[in-house]
C-alpha cells in the first residue's frame, strides 16, 4: 500500500464492479462494489475506503438505482473523506452529496456545490468512473430547466472523451447531449441525429448497459413521433439481452416504455 497508495484488491474490485454493470450484470456489479468496500474497511485503510466509496459504491448505486438512492452512500463518502485529509478526496465527496441535493430539488446545488468541486477535481471528473455522475447531473439540470449549464458540462466531457479516445464513455455522453437538446426549443431538431450517433457508438462498443440507455432514449423519441414499430423493435431487442437486474432503474424504465408502446 505504501507503493501503490491503495489496497490493490479494492481497486480491482471497483473496476470489476463497473465492468460488470457495463456488460449488463447489474446485480453482480452491486455485489462486487459492496465487496470492495468491505475489504477496504477490513484493511482499516482510509484512502482505500475513500476509493471504494467513490469509485465503486457511489457509481454503481447511481447506475442501478438513480441519484435519489445516493443518500447513505453520500454520507459515507463525506465521513470517509473527512478522515482522509487530501483535498481532492473531499471534493469527490462533495460532488456525490451535491448530486443528491440537486436530485432532491435544491436549485443552487450545482452552482454552489457541484461546479466548485468539479473545478477542484479537474480532468479526473471525466474519467470512466464518473461518466454516470456527469450523465445524471446533466439529466437533472435539464429536468430543472438549466439546459445551458447541462450543455456546458456535457460538451467538456465529450471533448475530453474524444481527446483521450475514451470509447467506453462516449456513447452515454452523446446520449445525454441528445436529451438536453430535446429540452432546448432552438436545437431540439438536432436531438434525433445525436441520439442515433449515441446508439451507434454504444453498439460498436458492445456495452449492453449503454445500449439500453441509448435505445430507451431513441425509442421514446420515435414513439412520440408515431414510429411505434421501430421503437418497439429497437428497445425490445436490447432488453432481451439482459438476464438479471430487472429491478434496477434502467430496466424498469425500459420495461415501462415497452408496455406503453404495446
Amino acid at each position: 500500500m505504501s507503493r501503490f497508495i491503495y489496497e490493490q484488491k479494492v481497486v480491482a474490485q471497483a473496476a470489476l464492479a463497473q465492468t460488470l454493470w457495463l456488460q449488463g450484470f447489474a446485480d453482480q456489479a452491486a455485489q462486487m462494489s459492496q465487496a470492495s468496500l468491505r475489504d477496504a474497511q477490513a484493511a482499516d485503510h482510509p484512502p482505500s475506503v475513500c476509493y471504494a466509496l467513490t469509485e465503486a459504491i457511489c457509481p454503481v448505486t447511481l447506475a442501478t438505482q438513480g441519484p435519489a438512492a445516493l443518500e447513505s452512500a453520500a454520507e459515507l463518502v463525506i465521513e470517509a473523506t473527512r478522515r482522509h485529509g487530501v483535498s481532492t478526496w473531499k471534493a469527490r465527496g462533495r460532488v456525490w452529496k451535491g448530486l443528491l441535493l440537486l436530485a432532491q430539488g435544491e436549485a443552487n446545488s450545482y452552482a454552489h456545490r457541484l461546479r466548485p468541486a468539479l473545478r477542484e477535481i479537474g480532468e479526473a471528473a471525466f474519467v470512466m468512473s464518473y461518466t454516470g455522475f456527469v450523465s445524471a447531473t446533466c439529466d437533472e439540470l435539464g429536468r430543472q430547466g438549466h439546459v445551458a449549464d447541462g450543455l456546458e458540462l456535457i460538451e467538456r466531457a465529450i471533448e475530453r472523451a474524444r481527446r483521450v479516445k475514451d470509447r467506453c464513455s462516449i456513447a452515454e455522453l452523446l446520449r445525454v447531449r441528445g436529451e438536453l437538446l430535446l429540452c432546448d426549443p432552438v436545437r431540439s431538431a438536432d436531438a434525433e441525429a445525436q441520439l442515433v450517433e449515441a446508439w451507434e457508438a454504444a453498439r460498436a462498443q458492445e456495452s449492453l448497459a449503454w445500449q439500453l440507455r441509448c435505445a430507451t432514449s431513441l425509442a421514446r423519441l420515435w414513439h412520440r413521433q408515431g414510429r411505434t414499430a421501430a421503437a418497439r423493435d429497437l428497445l425490445s431487442a436490447v432488453y432481451a439481452g439482459f438476464t438479471e437486474g430487472f429491478g434496477t432503474r434502467d430496466l424498469v424504465e425500459a420495461r415501462t416504455l415497452l408496455d406503453a408502446i404495446g
